[in-house]
């Protein structure tokens, strides 16, 4: 697995969130996962994929952990918005993007 990047970050109020920009390749597999960390406590993570037009892609949630795999079928521009589910609770979180193999269907040919 390839990590594209971790960043660290904080809700500092109620109803923030943050978006991270990212550009897919085509046929990769990707894993996006936003974890609470350190100060404060975030109820529930909850992750969103939007493409350049605003349409969601797929998304995740958890008390603990958001986490969701996205295969790309276009090459592009995407936005993941990392909030806390409920817009009620404030602390810090990380959000990390990787490439993961995708498995080979056709590895007798």
């Amino acid at each position: 697995r390839s990590t594209l990047f971790p960043y660290r970050t904080l809700f500092r109020s109620v109803s923030d969130q943050d978006y991270f920009k990212l550009d897919l390749v085509a046929g990769q597999r990707y894993l996006f996962e936003m974890t609470a960390s350190g100060t404060g406590s975030l109820d529930t993570a909850f992750l969103h994929l939007y493409n350049s037009s605003g349409n969601i892609l797929d998304s995740g949630y958890g008390s603990d952990l958001a986490t969701f795999s996205y295969l790309a079928s276009n090459s592009g521009t995407v936005y993941l918005k990392a909030s806390e589910l409920g817009d009620d609770s404030t602390g810090s979180y990380t959000v990390k993007a990787s490439v993961v193999a995708t498995p080979d269907d056709y590895a007798d040919d």
